[in-house]
């Protein structure tokens, strides 16, 4: 007789749906992520919304929940040519969804999809604040909005020591 916890056990993973994960290859270096991606960009996430989709392989229908992204663009090295940009990703990791915070800036390289502009974990994406070294390698950007040149006077003049003049009232 079979015992009562290995018979649940079995019956478990005989009747458990196979769980799926994201699984990338090793993301490009800059250059070659340049080469390949339709557009690359500096942006503040101004927008998170869910867009439902339904799709078809073969005979089978699925739904797959999907996010637009919209930016506000700082800079762009490729194929941005508007300060405004949308580009959507996977609802979750394991779908390799990039999980974007509103009012946060990334560094993001899109690839073309055929719903538009797309990234996600597979994709190299960087927050700002981790991306000092990839904005190296890239250069100067081939295209600077207002927003990005305002953003980095301020981000500069928040970094210059503050001389108090002899005398001055605290």
């Amino acid at each position: 007789m079979v015992p009562k916890s290995l018979a649940l056990a079995m019956i478990s993973v005989l009747f458990t749906p196979a769980i799926l994960a994201c699984s990338c290859v090793e993301t490009p270096p800059v250059g070659a992520a340049l080469l390949q991606a339709k557009a690359v960009f500096v942006g503040e996430v101004e927008q998170i919304s869910l867009k439902r989709r339904w799709s078809k392989k073969g005979e089978e229908l699925t739904y797959e929940p999907r996010l637009t992204v919209a930016f506000a663009v700082d800079r762009s090295w490729k194929g941005v040519p508007t300060p405004r940009i949308e580009i959507s990703t996977s609802k979750d990791s394991a779908s390799c969804g990039f999980d974007f915070k509103l009012g946060e800036r990334y560094l993001v390289f899109a690839d073309d999809s055929r719903r538009g502009l797309a990234a996600g974990l597979c994709s190299r994406i960087a927050h700002l604040s981790e991306a000092s070294a990839d904005l190296a390698e890239l250069g100067e950007p081939k295209r600077e909005f207002l927003r990005g040149r305002l953003a980095r006077i301020r981000a500069r003049l928040r970094t210059r020591p503050v001389v108090e003049e002899p005398g001055a009232l605290p």
